[in-house]
């Protein structure tokens, strides 16, 4: 019987540690994506408004157990702030483009799964 080497710790470590690489490079996209983040520039006050009702929006959305409204409640309210004249940044026209009968239709269905469905 062979007496078992001693196991060097160092050594073990280093290839636990090792990374493999698959020949990307990832530094070209690193670069464009930084000229793109230039190029866009500082947030518009209607998407800091947008970004805001997005956040209260998802807000209801998770404190529904608190509150107890529906999941199409908060999305409807996130509608009416958007096209609201100061609050909103949705002109009429393009607010009345959207398909509410598909929104309304789609929003039910989200809760089927609490009737087993």
């Amino acid at each position: 019987m062979k007496p078992e080497k001693p196991v060097d710790k160092k050594k073990k470590y280093l290839v636990s540690r090792r990374s493999v690489t698959f020949g990307i490079s990832v530094a070209p996209l690193k670069r464009q994506m930084k000229e793109e983040k230039e190029n866009l520039g500082a947030l518009t006050k209607a998407e800091r408004k947008c970004i805001g009702m997005l956040c209260l929006t998802v807000a209801l959305w998770m404190t529904q157990p608190l509150h107890g409204y529906h999941p199409t409640v908060p999305a409807l309210l996130a509608v009416v702030l958007m096209g609201m004249p100061k609050v909103g940044f949705i002109d009429w026209k393009n607010l009345v483009k959207v398909n509410f009968d598909m929104v309304l239709l789609i929003g039910p269905f989200g809760r089927l799964d609490s009737c087993g469905i």
